[in-house]
């Protein structure tokens, strides 16, 4: 699939969110933003796989302790 660049401006504190959750999650910048959009516009499928792991990952964590 083609790809195009983006670039965007964001607020410090939705920045400081996206790199909280890049470490937390061992994902990069691009595919924590290419799942929000996915997620955004309905379009699930297009979640990258690293972040569909890490989500996974979170939901077994959570049901682990729960």
């Amino acid at each position: 699939m083609a790809s195009r660049a983006v670039n965007i401006r964001v607020p410090e504190t939705l920045y400081k969110r996206l790199q909280s959750h890049i470490s937390q999650t061992g994902s990069t910048q691009t595919d924590a933003i290419l799942a929000a959009m996915a997620s955004y516009f309905g379009a699930d499928n297009m979640v990258p796989l690293v972040e569909r792991m890490s989500q996974l990952e979170q939901r077994l964590s959570a049901l682990e302790q729960g």
